[in-house]
């Protein structure tokens, strides 16, 4: 029997393998693939002539729609359930479990039988989870328990989330039932096609889908340009075609950059959502790193405590300019949320739609600096620039930076700045430039001075590694907690999540214990990435300046020429103060 496991989740995938190595009938390839590109995965297995799909949850439902072998869902059984209640019943913060009904009524069930006070909402089909979600967030809730669907669309609006993971009696279920189906089912094959009706000889990419996400049309240049990797136009992008009647953004591929267009037609009776791809600029990624375009949040559970307090002050302070375009500073030492903090802004705060675009200051060199700034890409009502690092610019930059500003009558994006504290008299960043660009500026306070959000941290950390590595940890031990609460966190919350996944990795139980967290911190080689800015002022002026240049040229790959640029002296100077 040829079976071709699906798993919305790559720790699914892992399980799936592992126990197959056990089942001599069947003939097992797994892949990782969520909702639509799961379904593209599956047509492909179906031409390639596999007898059964294993999938599960809404991405076995798409499947099930779309294909004309038999489709096996992976059950999220009882078992599977009482460790997510378990692992959750200590977090902090209000939660609440949103999902289909075999979830979400089965997991009111176990809360009731542990009598566990979590609220359930249920849901019947995927457009109903955003407008539940967002009414959600109204309730003062901050954590969403549900599946893959409802989680990763939680994740968009900023909620912290926890995933129903399918443990192992769920998945030798589907075996059993993989073998049943197979006995009495026969494959079939259904083409469901309409006459194209665009222009083929269009200087555009264009691509036609329904109403349900299925290709349906392709003109010759979006063939030519993209081959089949048409799968970074996301679901949300149709829906709001459908709902708002357009659609525009941006995106990267083949180390160009494209608008994105969006539209719809009626033919027969039936709506298709129509997307046109044209260039908009010769910027090529290969010529300028550090330049990063997001039509869509990070996929990674975030470290923001919405609950937190110093949260709170901060969404006040945003409340104040959340329909309009003022920058925004955000300040913090290396490693905590800024980055996690800007895309919140973006993506789940509402403050602005379209596409976010990242400028990292620690790798555009200053010829890359000026093309990018002055490119229209910039000057297009786009969504968001996000500035990340500035204390890395060069004087010369800087000086790009404002004459940038100076000319940005036409700029509608939002602005958003993170650096490290202090940054003018610490890094010699041009005050002028600080004072034309910092009107709001939202503090992030270090994890030393957060010890009481390292429980929290944990949960949400542990939850999100227990999907990526198959792991079933439900929990951490106090003693383990209280060794994390009292280690030094120099490198912050980055830090803290490096090791809690070291942690859930080498953790062969199903609590964490104090040895598997002495284990890791007594090893631990990451740590001394976060201590290489500490310059020791003992010695004499000339040697504080020679290891004060060292430390950069190692931050920067040995290359002089960009420190010399940044310190704003030449660099036969640099070669001097070093010998």
């Amino acid at each position: 029997m040829k079976v071709v496991a699906i798993a919305p989740y790559n720790g699914l995938k892992e399980l799936i393998l592992q126990l197959a190595k056990d089942e001599e009938d069947i003939d097992l390839q797994a892949e990782v693939g969520d909702l639509d590109l799961g379904v593209n995965m599956a047509k492909k297995a179906q031409d390639m002539g596999a007898d059964i799909i294993i999938s599960r949850g809404g991405t076995a439902e798409l499947i099930q729609r779309e294909v004309n072998i038999p489709v096996v869902d992976i059950e999220v059984s009882g078992y599977d359930m009482l460790r997510v209640v378990t692992l959750v019943s200590g977090l902090k913060g209000k939660a609440i479990i949103v999902g289909f009904p075999k979830i979400s009524e089965g997991a009111a069930t176990v809360c009731s039988l542990l009598d566990i006070d979590i609220p359930n909402y249920v849901i019947y089909s995927e457009s109903e989870v955003i407008p539940k979600l967002q009414e959600i967030s109204k309730k003062d809730y901050q954590i969403i328990i549900g599946d893959v669907v409802t989680t990763q669309k939680a994740k968009k609006l900023g909620f912290n989330t926890v995933l129903f993971t399918s443990g192992k009696e769920s998945v030798l279920k589907s075996f059993n039932d993989a073998r049943k189906i197979y006995k009495v089912l026969k494959r079939a094959r259904k083409e469901q096609m309409i006459p194209a009706a665009i222009i083929e000889q269009a200087e555009e990419g264009i691509i036609v889908l329904d109403e349900n996400f299925n290709h349906v049309y392709s003109n010759a240049y979006m063939d030519n340009i993209f081959k089949d990797n048409w799968h970074f136009i996301k679901r949300e992008w149709a829906y709001s075609v459908l709902s708002e009647g357009k659609f525009s953004t941006a995106v990267e591929f083949d180390n160009l950059i494209w608008r994105v267009s969006g539209s719809s037609i009626k033919k027969e009776n039936r709506i298709y959502i129509v997307f046109c791809l044209c260039k908009i600029s010769d910027y090529s990624k290969d010529k300028a790193h550090g330049v990063i375009i997001k039509s869509s949040s990070t996929d990674k559970t975030s470290s923001l405590l919405l609950e937190s307090k110093y949260m709170e002050g901060i969404l006040k302070k945003v409340d104040k300019c959340k329909n309009t375009n003022i920058p925004i500073w955000i300040l913090g030492e290396r490693g905590t949320e800024k980055d996690d903090l800007a895309e919140f802004l973006h993506f789940g705060y509402g403050t602005k739609s379209g596409t976010f675009i990242i400028l990292d200051c620690n790798l555009i060199s200053e010829e890359d600096w000026s093309k990018m700034l002055f490119t229209n890409m910039l000057n297009m009502d786009m969504g968001t620039v996000y500035f990340k690092d500035v204390q890395e610019l060069s004087p010369n930059s800087q000086s790009i930076l404002n004459r940038f500003l100076d000319c940005g009558k036409n700029i509608t994006s939002r602005i958003i700045i993170s650096s490290l504290d202090n940054i003018v008299e610490k890094h010699g960043f041009s005050s002028n430039l600080y004072c034309k660009i910092s009107p709001i500026t939202l503090k992030i306070p270090p994890l030393r001075d957060r010890i009481d959000e390292i429980d929290s941290l944990s949960r949400l950390f542990i939850n999100e590694y227990n999907a990526f590595y198959g792991k079933q940890i439900v929990g951490i031990r106090d003693d383990a907690l209280l060794k994390l609460k009292k280690y030094k966190w120099k490198g912050n919350t980055l830090q803290f999540r490096k090791t809690v996944e070291q942690i859930v990795m080498f953790c062969k139980n199903d609590y964490i214990e104090l040895n598997d967290v002495k284990q890791v911190l007594d090893d631990m080689t990451c740590s001394c990435d976060f201590e290489d800015d500490v310059v020791e002022l003992d010695g004499t002026l000339e040697e504080i300046e020679k290891n004060i240049i060292q430390k950069m040229l190692k931050k920067n790959q040995m290359n002089q020429s960009k420190v010399a640029k940044k310190l704003g002296i030449s660099r036969s100077t640099l070669w001097r103060k070093l010998q």
